[in-house]
């Protein structure tokens, strides 16, 4: 595996801290952090006429655009620039989280909670790929980011898992999969006193068994997330890969096996491609074949490479101080990896 040095400093989880006989939801509080600290700014555009120096402004990059084709104007006679504009206040934000995680307790009729948030380093940031440049297309972080997670801190104290050296879906993985394991997969069970991940992240239903509450369609509700579901949704990202951390997936897929799974022609696999090839299998061992037998058809000489730098960034860790090894992986799963 290809490591520079791994962050030395892991959040390790104080497992006896959890009691059995409550309801407890884990919270992945980054995306509701950084939504919060968004809302009190704006991104405003400037553009500028190179030619005579006036300038237009606009709230977003398509009504600029749309600007250009009305006046049958060329963006090459503009000089297009951005600047953070801030319309709220930090405590507007504070009060934002809040509502939101009172919410997910309200929804999850919890009676115990734990908040997780990002902290300081992530070692996968250390890995070094040839072919994933993982986050690399990230954008500046709000403002007011920084005093959101200091308030959480404040607000919640004890209940508050800080991911350092890993990422907070890594906790909610880690904490799912340890109830897991307590006591069986009797999912019936779940209802009364298990654990229910609270996220909007596709990623942790792709790593973790156990039941789901997306608080950002909160009319579904509490979702039950199956062994082959979340074989099958891992199975789909390492297909179309996942644009918001910039991993690619397979980007085009042969003739050979458009044709053997009834595919029709695409420059890429996407949803539809991906759906296609994985409706065709029968459980667990035949969909990661397939993904397999999709990678080697478009790289048959470094696809193992690029499966494990792909399965590497879109895997979350099941234990503490896990390192990801897709021959390994498959080899659990029963799958001949050769």
């Amino acid at each position: 595996m290809r490591m520079n040095k791994l962050a030395k400093r892991l959040t390790m989880i104080d497992f006896n801290s959890f009691d059995l006989t409550k309801r407890t939801v884990i919270i992945d509080a980054d995306t509701l952090i950084y939504s919060s600290a968004a809302q009190q700014q704006k991104l405003q555009y400037t553009a500028t006429n190179i030619h005579n120096g006036k300038a237009q402004i606009f709230e977003g990059v398509k009504p600029y655009k749309a600007w250009l084709e009305e006046h049958s104007l060329s963006a090459d006679d503009f000089n297009l620039t951005s600047e953070v504009i801030i319309t709220g206040e930090a405590r507007f934000a504070f009060h934002s989280i809040k509502q939101k995680v009172e919410s997910i307790l309200l929804a999850t009729q919890a009676d115990d909670y734990r908040i997780c948030i990002g902290g300081v380093g992530n070692y996968r940031m250390e890995y070094e790929s040839k072919y994933v440049q993982y986050k690399g297309n990230r954008k500046d972080k709000p403002v007011f980011l920084q005093e959101c997670r200091e308030y959480v801190k404040g607000k919640y104290k004890d209940k508050v898992l800080v991911a350092d050296g890993q990422e907070a879906d890594d906790l909610l993985t880690i904490i799912g999969w340890w109830y897991f394991k307590q006591k069986g997969t009797n999912k019936n069970s779940w209802l009364k006193d298990k654990v229910i991940l609270a996220a909007c992240d596709k990623d942790i239903m792709a790593n973790v068994v156990g039941y789901f509450f997306n608080y950002q369609y909160p009319e579904v509700g509490i979702e039950w997330n199956s062994g082959d579901s979340m074989v099958r949704k891992y199975c789909f990202q390492l297909l179309t890969g996942d644009a918001v951390d910039n991993i690619n997936g397979i980007k085009y897929l042969t003739k050979d096996i458009q044709e053997k799974y009834g595919l029709r022609k695409s420059s890429g696999c996407g949803k539809v491609s991906a759906e296609g090839i994985l409706g065709k299998c029968k459980g667990r061992k035949e969909m990661l074949s397939a993904v397999i037998d999709a990678y080697k058809s478009s790289w048959p000489d470094d696809y193992k490479e690029r499966l494990q730098d792909m399965g590497f960034f879109l895997w979350l860790r099941r234990e503490e101080n896990e390192m990801f090894s897709f021959e390994k992986y498959a080899e659990k799963m029963g799958v001949q990896y050769d």
